[in-house]
């Protein structure tokens, strides 16, 4: 999936764990700020994956803040 979402995206992906240090992954939770550090452009499409409770609110906080 990772080889997927970088032919897709390109150096614009982003891959974070919240419970691991991993070498090359961010660690952490994508948050408002997290969002507002490391995106530029609101008006692009957004792929989020994971936990149903934390791809909704990623979605809600992209939709505030376009």
């Amino acid at each position: 999936m990772k080889k997927v979402l970088l032919d897709m995206l390109g150096d614009e992906a982003i891959f974070m764990f919240t419970k691991e240090n991993k070498p090359g992954y961010k660690n952490g939770y994508i948050n408002e700020d997290f969002i507002r550090k490391h995106v530029t452009d609101f008006n692009t499409h957004f792929y989020v994956c994971g936990p149903d409770q934390m791809v909704n609110t990623v979605t809600w906080i992209l939709e505030n803040l376009v």
